[in-house]
């Protein structure tokens, strides 16, 4: 499963601090943060001096090799051709041009089909065109009282010999609800019209393939998917090549070309194919990039999935909380459209901002699907939006907040909400203090296994060495051996699989890591003393608390001063080789 705690390192906004907290980036929906390579790739390009294209010189070249290097990573993305492949604005302003395009080889009486469940950008362009064309325009539903499920058979319904079109979402960016856009292509091509798919919301989540879609459009925007303001768009070369493109004279009459209005924002492109690039790391590689892909998404969505049932389930404990969309284990993005009673979804938006949670607030453009639940003339709903950079600590976070706000109380007021920035106290640390642990060299597993928990009971969240130590002494021992160590894993491992405890293991270096344990109710990190426990036995996310408040607490000091008052905050004075090494890894888990 991905590690985000190792995927925030490579996201420079994810240190942001709002009233003395890490910030949490629950808006991914709105648009996602970017990676330092799309940073690094976007500033290269402007530092190494760029031109537009079709010079006979080196930057003009140059320009032109970015260009193509952006076509061929959205076709690896999309598994389409390059030449499939044309760039724009935004996905608004690209699917305008389209329906601009289309609308000429439509005549009156014509028919186009568009559902509630979508992104205005989906609807309006079509719309106006239909309305410019005398074309009549007919309507998909959902179905709100199925998790806000799409209607196939009101689809069925809507089609007939006259439609010329079906615009449908792949994903909603309100509530979640997944499309099965193949089954909507199918029903559409059996009538002869054609099928322009909005993928914006689902590309970061689930990975888009128009051969096996076998649609006739699919349109994105890159910094949906951790990626530059750029909009992409795939389209059937056929269509493009005989689709008469709204554009300057001299520019090309070929595509993708002809429909790239203006110049582009060549420093962007090399944005998008970084993302792509950076997506594609996510799933430990592949015989090409299609398929790193493929191996990155599956990544993706085990992990999203997981974080998402946390999410849900910590919901429909709140009283008050009422949930938009599927719950039932339907294909669903991890976004989520709240109602919290007697609170406007912007009061509650604010207050989440004010401890440093950003959520969207409202209709998000998605104006059908929120008409049609009744809430768009009384403020919309709260939409939390995860991605695979956000963690169970910032979930349960929120969780923790939400429930303050549903019972009408501050959220900061909420211990797990205090700032740990300028001297954050450390908790004292409670050390196991039983002695009646059994012997394990004659325990059954099972005895081992309530034994282990119960010592995570009370020390978690530990690492593992730290756990099984402390259950030797418990029991009288002196020494984890070998035998006794493969005991107590099998024990942890049973522990795991039933859901009683949490693992999550972490780089220290280069060969080693560690591998923490913890209670599925207790906070990822708890910031405390350092008691009986030596401080390679701390685990490293708690370190990394540590290091952060010192960084937060005074931004002047250098590497070395950083470590060494880290080391003060746990009764200790020498800065030894194998402490600044422990502390460096800290720091880089920190993100500091």
């Amino acid at each position: 499963m991905l590690d985000p705690y190792t995927i925030r390192q490579q996201f420079p906004a994810l240190r942001r601090v709002v009233g003395g907290r890490t910030a949490v980036y629950f808006d991914g929906p709105g648009g996602t943060q970017v990676p330092q390579s799309v940073i690094d790739a976007m500033t290269g390009f402007m530092e190494a001096g760029g031109s537009n294209l079709g010079g006979p010189f080196a930057t003009s070249v140059e320009t032109e090799e970015v260009v193509d290097g952006a076509r061929q990573a959205i076709a690896d993305l999309f598994n389409a051709d390059p030449n499939e492949i044309a760039f724009g604005q935004n996905m608004t302003s690209l699917t305008f041009a389209m329906s601009r395009a289309l609308a000429a080889t439509w005549e009156p009486g014509d028919e186009i089909v568009l559902t509630k469940l979508d992104h205005d950008a989906n609807v309006r362009p079509w719309v106006l065109a239909a309305a410019d064309a005398g074309v009549s325009v007919r309507w998909a539903d959902v179905k709100p009282r199925d998790g806000v499920s799409f209607d196939y058979e009101s689809l069925e319904d809507a089609l007939s010999e006259k439609t010329k079109l079906v615009a449908v979402t792949a994903a909603s960016n309100a509530t979640g609800t997944v499309v099965d856009v193949r089954q909507v292509t199918r029903m559409a091509h059996r009538v002869g019209a054609l099928v322009y798919v909005d993928a914006v919301h689902y590309t970061p989540h689930q990975l888009v393939d128009v051969a096996a879609i076998d649609c006739d459009f699919v349109a994105a925007s890159a910094y949906k998917f951790f990626g530059p303001h750029t909009g992409v768009l795939y389209g059937r070369k056929r269509l493009l090549d005989s689709l008469t493109a709204y554009k300057v004279e001299p520019a090309s009459d070929h595509p993708p070309e002809k429909w790239e209005t203006g110049t582009q924002s060549f420093e962007s492109l090399a944005g998008v194919t970084a993302a792509v690039d950076y997506m594609a790391t996510l799933g430990g590689g592949g015989s090409d990039r299609r398929a790193a892909l493929r191996n990155a998404y599956r990544s993706i969505q085990q992990y999203e999935e997981v974080l998402a049932a946390r999410l849900q389930a910590g919901l429909e404990r709140i009283d008050g909380i009422t949930i938009y969309g599927l719950t039932d284990g339907r294909d669903r993005t991890p976004t989520y459209a709240i109602d919290v009673a007697g609170q406007s979804a912007q009061r509650v938006s604010e207050l989440l901002g004010a401890v440093g949670i950003f959520v969207w607030a409202g209709h998000y453009y998605a104006v059908e699907v929120m008409r049609r639940l009744g809430v768009l003339d009384s403020g919309g709903l709260v939409r939390i939006g995860l991605t695979h950079y956000n963690t169970d600590a910032e979930v349960d976070r929120l969780l923790n907040a939400l429930e303050h706000i549903a019972a009408g109380r501050d959220p900061s007021a909420a211990s797990e909400l205090a700032p740990r920035v300028a001297g954050g106290a450390m908790e004292p640390y409670e050390a196991f203090g039983s002695d009646g642990l059994p012997d394990p060299r004659h325990a059954s597993r099972g005895t081992l296994a309530a034994g282990l928990a119960e010592v995570v009971a009370v020390e978690g969240p530990m690492t593992e060495d730290r756990a099984y130590q402390v259950f030797i002494k418990a029991s009288g021992g002196k020494k984890v051996t070998k035998p006794v160590r493969d005991d107590l894993s099998w024990a942890l491992d049973l522990l795991v699989r039933e859901g009683r405890v949490e693992t999550e293991e972490l780089t220290i270096s280069d060969g080693e890591r560690q591998r923490i344990l913890r209670l599925p109710e207790m906070p990822r990190v708890r910031m405390r003393e350092l008691g009986d426990r030596d401080l390679y036995k701390v685990p490293i996310t708690e370190v990394a608390e540590v290091v952060a408040d010192v960084v937060h607490t005074d931004r002047s000091l250098d590497d070395e001063a950083v470590k060494r008052a880290t080391l003060e905050r746990y009764g200790l004075k020498r800065l030894t080789d194998s402490a600044d090494a422990y502390l460096e890894a800290a720091r880089r888990v920190a993100g500091v």
